[in-house]
């Protein structure tokens, strides 16, 4: 997934359903261990040496059927 830079930034923490489950330095993000067929919302915060901005607006993602 990918979203919109912020201007300041120097790291994202990425939270799915409520809990924080990665950082990236660029703005994007490759999660694993997902179940197919489900949808998971994902909130993105951006920090810097100041702190961990707000969350950001909900995203839910659904995974693509098993094959």
């Amino acid at each position: 997934m990918t979203w919109d830079a912020v201007e300041g930034a120097t790291q994202y923490n990425i939270y799915r359903d409520g809990a924080k489950v990665g950082e990236s330095e660029t703005n994007s993000y490759e999660d694993t261990g997902l179940t197919a067929s489900t949808t998971y919302e994902y909130k993105v915060s951006a920090v810097n040496a100041v702190g961990e901005s707000a969350l950001s607006d909900k995203l839910p993602l659904t995974t693509q059927p098993s094959t």
